[in-house]
């Protein structure tokens, strides 16, 4: 067994049997370690969570592990693991940089787009969460659009902008 704290937050993205979902499978966990040269990884999954922790605010979670003995080296207790858990899939997300996401004055995030004409359009987007300093879009933006990621200090709709850098 693997215990990982996670906070509350990231708990609603994975599956844990008897307490998000009914399924007495959690979702699908992978487990490595490096130990001098050699990497090994193992899959896993989760198990169950535990009581909150009142001082830090996060629930313990437990990756169960198949055969954690039979590679080598062995998943031995004490071994410092990375883990990664699987979470939900969100159809059609996007990741963008946070730089890209603006905020409306009643907190509604969204970004410019550079359409066809090369002018700034707003589009209202939903965000699922931050990763890594970029954040999940659900919703809000169309295949092929150009988001822009640093917009010019007084950005308005419909103004005409040239476009110096692209990432793919």
């Amino acid at each position: 067994e693997i215990r990982v704290h996670l906070n509350e937050k990231d708990v609603g993205y994975i599956k844990i049997p008897g307490f998000n979902t009914e399924q007495k499978t959690g979702s699908t966990a992978v487990v490595e370690t490096t130990i001098g040269d050699h990497h090994q990884k193992w899959t896993g999954y989760v198990e169950r969570a535990e009581i909150i922790d009142e001082k830090t605010r996060t629930i313990p979670v437990v990756i169960a592990v198949k055969d954690p003995y039979k590679t080598l080296p062995p998943l031995s207790v004490g071994t410092f693991v990375r883990v990664r858990i699987k979470g939900y899939t969100i159809d059609r997300a996007v990741l963008i940089d946070k730089e890209a996401i603006q905020w409306t004055e009643q907190g509604t995030p969204f970004v410019w787009i550079v359409d066809k004409e090369e002018r700034l359009r707003k589009r209202m987007v939903a965000l699922v969460r931050s990763v890594n300093g970029r954040y999940i879009v659900s919703r809000g933006l169309n295949d092929g659009e150009k988001v822009v990621i640093t917009p010019p200090p007084v950005a308005t709709e419909g103004m005409k902008v040239r476009i110096e850098d692209t990432r793919g």
